[in-house]
C-alpha cells in the first residue's frame, strides 16, 4: 500500500484560504490562526500513525485512518469546533474541544496538565478558527 503524503493534500486543501500561515516541518504541518480568536493546529506524521493537535489537545490516528485524521484537521478549522482553554496566571493547564450539534455545544474530549496555582482564579478563552463550514 502506498502511504500519501498528508502535507501535499492538507496544503492542496489548504489553498483557497490565503490567510492562513502555514509552517512545514520534517515531519509536521502548524496552522496558525488568523487571528487571537482562533485556535494553532499541528498535523504531525510520526511513519506509523498521524497526530492532530488543537493548542495543547491532540488526537492520535492510525496510518489506515488517514482520512479521518484529514477530517480531524478540517474540523478543527470550521465553526462547528471550538477550544475551551483555561489557565490560571496565564499559565494555560486545560484543553476542552467541543462540537456544536443540534444547536448545543457538547464536550468531546479533553486534555488537562498539573498545575500547582490551583488558588489562583480560573480564566477561560473559548477559541474558534470559523474558516469552514
Amino acid at each position: 500500500m502506498i502511504k500519501m503524503n498528508p502535507f501535499f493534500e492538507i496544503k492542496a486543501k489548504l489553498a483557497k484560504f490565503p490567510q492562513l500561515k502555514l509552517i512545514e516541518g520534517e515531519n509536521n504541518l502548524i496552522i496558525y490562526p488568523v487571528d487571537e480568536t482562533g485556535f494553532k493546529i499541528e498535523y504531525i506524521d510520526h511513519g506509523e500513525n498521524y497526530t492532530v493537535k488543537f493548542e495543547e489537545w491532540e488526537q492520535s490516528f492510525i496510518t489506515d485512518e488517514f482520512k479521518s485524521s484529514l477530517n480531524c484537521l478540517g474540523f478543527g478549522l470550521s465553526k462547528f469546533c471550538r477550544l475551551k482553554v483555561y489557565s490560571k496566571k496565564g499559565l494555560d493547564f486545560k484543553w476542552e474541544m467541543e462540537s456544536y450539534i443540534d444547536g448545543n455545544w457538547k464536550q468531546n474530549s479533553s486534555k488537562m496538565i498539573p498545575n500547582n496555582k490551583f488558588w489562583q482564579r480560573t480564566k477561560v478563552r473559548i477559541l474558534s478558527n470559523n474558516l469552514m463550514q
